[in-house]
């Protein structure tokens, strides 16, 4: 009862912070997506108990011995292999083939978490998510092993309302973090700070619903990303902010 009575203190604190010391006028979100973060932040707030528990029910019961059937999250690296997440086990992927997993996430990401919520790489550097929490590794150009990135652990800015569930990175470096409603933050892992807050439909209009990760075709450029829910693959045509190509899961991956 008493975090009950607690919520819509801090969230009108928090409020009151960003209005009383606003950040530039590029980083406000529009008044609409700031009444819905406000809305689904009580919803998150709920959800981070219960993420918790269901990924201490789950376990490696659901993991299939060699192959995936669904993923929670998934995100490339520095020697071009995939790394697919899903509760607490991930599994290594070089050209769709599984070729290691599953195995505990502590044991590919040294001190990780117990599982991921959204995971991204962005030039050098592999972010996972666990609530608001950023674990960053670093990947060893020689032996593919990945080591504890300098700063991290860090905590999420508090000017990012939600809890992000699916993360692409950017060309420019940053990274994009979506919500499980509309708004979405360009945030720059370097700075650990977003640079802008805004409406997901209107910038990137055709993501599929229910997405977990997005991976560029180019590292070079936002043109196209593949796509992916929890059991679903999309190529999705940045420019056109269209799905041009969908196949399941199932099919996208080879296993031996």
């Amino acid at each position: 009862m008493e975090k009950m009575i607690g919520l819509p203190i801090f969230l009108l604190a928090l409020i009151i912070e960003i209005y009383a010391f606003p950040p530039p006028p590029s980083l406000l979100p529009p008044g609409h997506v700031l009444v819905s973060l406000i809305k689904f932040r009580l919803t998150d707030l709920s959800r981070e108990n219960d993420n918790a528990q269901d990924a201490s029910q789950k376990g490696s019961n659901d993991a299939s011995p060699t192959c995936p059937k669904t993923l929670s999250s998934i995100t490339d690296s520095k020697n071009g292999n995939f790394y697919l997440f899903n509760d607490d086990n991930v599994w290594t992927l070089n050209n769709r083939t599984v070729i290691s997993g599953p195995k505990k996430i502590s044991q590919v990401f040294p001190n990780g978490p117990d599982y991921v919520n959204a995971t991204v790489t962005s030039r050098d550097l592999t972010v996972l998510l666990e609530e608001r929490t950023l674990y960053g590794y670093n990947q060893d150009e020689v032996t593919g092993e990945f080591k504890v990135a300098k700063g991290f652990p860090a905590k999420l800015h508090e000017l990012v309302l939600f809890f992000p569930v699916a993360a692409f990175p950017l060309s420019n470096g940053s990274i994009i973090l979506l919500s499980h409603f509309n708004a979405f933050a360009t945030y720059n892992l370097f700075d650990n700070r977003p640079s802008l807050l805004n409406d997901k439909d209107v910038f990137f209009p055709g993501l599929p619903k229910d997405l977990a990760s997005g991976i560029p075709e180019n590292r070079v450029s936002d043109d196209f990303y593949m796509l992916f829910t929890k059991s679903q693959v999309y190529k999705y045509d940045n420019r056109l902010g269209e799905i041009v190509h969908a196949q399941p899961l199932s099919s996208y991956l080879v296993c031996k």
